[in-house]
């Protein structure tokens, strides 16, 4: 054997695989002189001094595949594959961890996974809210989530969790990595916890969807969430009340999200972000990639912050549902906003509710909006204290509208004119399918006919509006008259070139038109491959039954009608053809409709759902007005009460009065006694202390004249003595 033959084996002719050698140590013979020379010293000593000629290769080749089965070639390369883990598995093993755990097992854990195992849902979810939940519960939950390859959305929404277990969720979510939505909403999580989901971010792509509610955020955790989001593969944030009031953690958290090019939904609701964040908001919108939704609802951004998301959308920010809801938006604020969404033309859905903008003023502002935008469908203005006045301009200007599909004013107090201006709009304009608005409670006991009419009128139009969209367009009917006529012109044709004689064999072609193409087709090649050897067989038969000396006539007529007949078959085909791809059409048509059928379908019952509810909440505020007129009735009766028990107090009081007045006379004459003594008291003292001043003074007038003696006779003395 040459070394050529002794480095190259091939296993198999036909096959492209071949075997060169296999290094592994137990194939290796031992006493050789390359036994002690290893790895890429081998080599080298192989390189100077020629191929280990002892070298042996070992190829295992079962003979038979059940063989190969049965018993299996152990290799290096080849290790035995485990076994699917199955549903009832994963909860004999959750109950064992809870056993070991020494911890309750879960019953709405339980209950999901006995639905997992009728192949449900519920296998691919574990779903926990409301229920504090303890480490060792947690450790046993890990089980699940280690062992549930089917596992996709995971939810501990206010489960009492910790930093210690939410790092040990995320390391089994690391090492499965096939959770795709991850909920940690209103748990207390620290530094810690918010790092173990920032270390998960980068490393599981299939995770599109974290919602982060209720976490109040600092700086260093909103830091460390905004660097792990470039590397994410997310496509939803959720940030509900988690803080991001302060300017810094709300800063760094946009600079994450705007760097991160997955991401389609943001929402950071119920935050209290002051207009100074209209700014740092705007950031993800300066990116190439747009946005799907971003949901603002219940800050405090103002008509400052307002202009400043204004001024990222005037350059370009793309954004197709935007959500301001109760954000302290007033006039000037829509004015700003008006002027830059008149050349958008990628917002589909805009949110304005509880925001005071209902007056005229602001709805005369949004004419530009209505009338320049060519792409929004959606308008919401619950609540923004709209009465008729906005009410009837609101309706003139959607009657010019060529958009706008659906329009909610609930909340607001519009009357008998608001209601007739929106019946003449939505009689006008075809487009709007949806008008959502409420029955004004204040009206009086004549008025409700009227109203009711106007509400049913109103409701039907968007009905008919909605029928008219929905219904297939021209295209699809002509297709279908074209298939109907194609069937027949085939008949005929059948019927026309294969003459009396055909009848018999295309019964069933000719008898039942509605048969499927497919048949038809088939039927007909059969029949014209009998045919064209019929007529071969004649014209061979009369060719060669004439006479040498006379023409061939019937050869001739019978080539010809064969030409005839390979130029008929053509076109056949190329009929055929044409009908395949007419059927292919209209396949791919009838799918279309199907599936705008089914869609309008659910788009009805939705609508049928919301005049339920409608109907639901009229139902709902009638019974509530009878309860405060009850109500109104109980605190009558109670103020009547209270005025009785008022009167028989005052006449207690008036029977008491005269005693109480002798009372107060008599306190009167002795405080004017107590007054007198005081008085007399005074003086008493002011003359004492006038003869105490007097004593005192004669006191000292007697001490002078001591004093006086005194010098006198000190200065005898002294002139005697001189």
């Amino acid at each position: 054997m040459s070394e050529e033959e002794a480095v190259r084996i091939v296993v198999d002719a036909g096959a492209n695989d071949q075997v060169v050698s296999i290094l592994a140590a137990k194939h290796r013979k031992k006493n050789k002189p390359y036994a002690n020379v290893k790895g890429s010293l081998r080599s080298e000593n192989e390189h100077e001094h020629g191929r280990d000629p002892h070298r042996t290769v070992r190829i295992v080749i079962p003979p038979d595949h059940e063989q190969k089965r049965n018993k299996r070639v152990h290799s290096v390369a080849r290790r035995p594959k485990r076994a699917m883990i199955t549903m009832t598995d994963i909860l004999q093993i959750y109950r064992q961890s809870c056993a070991s755990q020494g911890c309750v097992p879960l019953k709405n854990v339980v209950e999901q996974l006995k639905k997992g195992k009728q192949g449900k849902e519920e296998a691919r979810s574990l779903v926990i809210k409301g229920e504090k939940l303890s480490h060792e519960s947690v450790l046993s939950l890990c089980e699940i989530i280690r062992n549930n390859h089917m596992l996709r959305n995971i939810q501990f929404s206010d489960a009492g969790l910790t930093d210690e277990s939410i790092s040990s969720i995320c390391k089994d979510i690391m090492l499965r990595r096939c959770c795709s939505k991850l909920n940690f909403s209103e748990n207390k999580i620290g530094y810690n916890g918010i790092a173990a989901v920032t270390a998960l971010l980068p490393r599981n792509f299939l995770l599109n969807y974290l919602n982060l509610s209720g976490i109040v955020f600092t700086k260093k955790m909103a830091q460390t969430l905004a660097t792990s989001l470039p590397r994410s593969k997310l496509h939803t944030l959720i940030m509900h009340r988690c803080g991001l009031h302060d300017t810094g953690v709300l800063g760094s958290i946009t600079a994450g999200c705007s760097s991160c090019s997955t991401l389609l939904n943001i929402s950071f609701k119920s935050n209290n972000i002051p207009s100074a964040g209209g700014k740092l908001i705007a950031r993800p919108l300066k990116r190439d990639q747009f946005l799907e939704c971003l949901d603002l609802r219940c800050n405090k951004l103002g008509d400052k912050g307002i202009t400043d998301l204004c001024v990222e959308l005037g350059r370009g920010g793309a954004v197709r549902k935007l959500v301001l809801f109760d954000n302290h938006i007033t006039h000037a604020g829509i004015r700003k906003l008006s002027r830059v969404l008149v050349k958008n033309t990628t917002l589909e859905s805009l949110d304005l509710s509880r925001n005071p903008i209902g007056h005229y003023e602001t709805i005369l502002s949004l004419k530009q909006v209505l009338c320049g935008n060519t792409t929004l469908r959606n308008l919401f203005l619950w609540n923004v204290d709209m009465r008729d006045e906005g009410a009837v301009l609101l309706a003139e200007i959607l009657a010019e509208n060529k958009s706008l599909q659906r329009l909610e004013i609930r909340q607001n107090s519009i009357g008998i004119a608001g209601l007739m201006a929106f019946k003449h709009t939505v009689a006008l304009n075809s487009k709007i399918f949806k008008l959502l608005i409420d029955i004004p409670l204040h009206r009086n006991s004549g008025e409700e006919d009227t109203i009711h009419s106007l509400y049913t009128s109103i409701q039907q139009h968007c009905a008919q509006n909605l029928a008219a969209i929905t219904q297939p367009p021209e295209d699809h009917r002509q297709a279908n008259q074209t298939r109907e006529r194609g069937a027949d012109g085939a008949h005929r044709q059948v019927s026309d070139v294969e003459g009396e004689d055909a009848e018999d064999d295309v019964e069933g072609v000719i008898v039942y038109p509605h048969a499927d193409d497919q048949v038809l087709s088939e039927k007909l090649l059969e029949y014209r491959k009998r045919q064209q050897a019929t007529k071969k067989n004649n014209s061979t038969v009369t060719a060669f039954s004439s006479s040498p000396n006379e023409p061939p006539t019937t050869a001739t007529s019978s080539t010809s009608a064969v030409e005839k007949k390979k130029e008929q078959n053509k076109e056949m085909e190329q009929e055929k053809k044409k009908e395949e791809e007419v059927k292919n059409v209209e396949q791919v048509e009838e799918k279309k409709e199907q599936k705008d059928e089914e869609q309008d379908a659910e788009e009805v019952k939705d609508e049928v759902e919301e005049v339920k509810e409608v109907e639901e909440e009229k139902v709902e505020e009638q019974k509530e007005v009878e309860e405060v007129k009850e109500e109104i009735e109980e605190v009558k009766d109670e103020v009547e009460q209270e005025k009785k028990e008022v009167e028989e107090e005052k006449k207690e009081v008036e029977q008491v009065q005269p005693v109480e007045e002798e009372k107060k006379e008599v306190e009167q004459v002795e405080e004017e006694k107590e007054e007198v003594e005081q008085e007399k008291q005074e003086k008493q003292e002011v003359e004492e202390h006038n003869e105490e001043k007097e004593q005192d003074d004669e006191i000292e007038q007697q001490q002078q004249k001591e004093k006086e003696k005194l010098q006198e006779d000190e200065g005898k003395e002294r002139q005697s003595e001189a």
